[in-house]
């Protein structure tokens, strides 16, 4: 586990913002416990600048909100499982917009070391460079993808866990990097779309 003010953390995601950044991750949450919203004004800022955040779910599988995960304009990830399914300590709710995985994650550790670690705080970073990935994939192609038009990219190609277009565990579903990726290519390419016409 980690900790920092949220003062501190505001502060970097503002000087992110401030020096380019379009995509943000924050694999944190906290509970709202009185007084304003955790990190209300520095989301609000990157919704006024088109920053895409991105912030894990929660970790204590209840129906809860943590934040930034619970602002509408952030994408809150839970975790799946090696399975495919919402892993049983994900946290749920209207929030959650994707699963990807966050079990036994191999990933950088303390001491300049690797190790397996679990946590929706190992799924957000998942989502965060697939948005990552459109945006450049956009800006090679010659456009610009807004904060919108990559949610709607990401909610039309995630892969459902049932029936429904939104799930309250998964939200739109498992995160799916090539679908996004093709979906995107042919909205970009009106030759392609013309060809299958």
């Amino acid at each position: 586990g980690g900790a920092g003010s949220i003062g501190n953390i505001n502060s970097g995601v503002k000087w992110a913002i401030d020096n380019g950044a379009d995509v943000i991750n924050m694999s944190l949450g906290v509970r709202h416990s009185g007084g304003g919203l955790p990190h209300q004004e520095v989301i609000e800022y990157a919704q006024r600048k088109g920053v895409t955040v991105i912030a894990a779910s929660g970790n204590d599988a209840r129906q809860e909100l943590y934040y930034p995960g619970a602002f509408p304009s952030v994408i809150a990830v839970g975790a799946a499982d090696d399975a495919g399914n919402v892993a049983r300590f994900s946290t749920f709710g209207d929030q959650v917009s994707f699963i990807a995985p966050g079990v036994d994650v191999y990933s950088t550790s303390i001491d300049d070391g690797y190790a397996f670690s679990t946590g929706t705080s190992h799924a957000a970073p998942f989502v965060t460079g697939a948005v990552a990935l459109m945006k450049s994939f956009a800006r090679t192609h010659g456009h610009e993808l807004k904060d919108g038009q990559v949610k709607h990219v990401l909610k039309h190609t995630a892969d459902k866990v049932d029936g429904n277009f939104k799930d309250r565990k998964a939200g739109y579903g498992r995160l799916n990097v090539a679908d996004g990726l093709r979906y995107l290519d042919y909205k970009l390419n009106p030759a392609r779309r013309m060809s299958h016409g």
